[in-house]
């Protein structure tokens, strides 16, 4: 059986060096890449990253929120999981906001998060969002 599973792996090898697709970057195919040791040629889009979660310090509350359009504009939605240094989910929030783009449907979702934290008396606060422009308005106080 080793001389089978060698002898597979050596074809895996040797048709990737032949082939001229991209993988996907979606986490089966780099879960596969990892086990079969393989080199690959990247997608040019973002795809699928490794990463971690961290909790947030004690006494914070950490904030992962989205918000998104389907189509641009397009109907919008918000969402939120409020979690704490222990990780649990202290709670979760999702709503519907009519037709936005999705930059100002991600600016609204910072502004309500953080409004919703505050009423539960939440101040130590982390969010945690998405979108590279929505920071920038906020650094630059160009909010719409």
């Amino acid at each position: 059986m080793p001389y089978m599973k060698r002898e597979i792996l050596n074809q895996i090898h040797y048709t990737i060096e032949l082939s001229k697709g991209k993988i996907k970057n979606n986490i089966q195919e780099l879960e596969t890449i990892k086990i079969l040791k393989v080199q690959c040629k990247a997608n040019s889009s973002a795809g699928a990253q490794s990463s971690f979660w961290e909790l947030p310090m004690p006494n914070d509350v950490k904030l992962c929120c989205d918000g998104s359009s389907i189509g641009n504009p397009g109907a919008a939605g918000i969402g939120v999981v409020f979690r704490d240094s222990e990780g649990d989910i202290l709670g979760a929030f999702s709503k519907a906001i009519g037709t936005s783009t999705s930059f100002v449907a991600e600016i609204f979702e910072i502004l309500t998060v953080i409004q919703k934290a505050v009423a539960r008396g939440w101040y130590n606060i982390w969010v945690i969002f998405d979108s590279e422009t929505a920071i920038k308005a906020f650094k630059n106080e160009k909010i719409p």
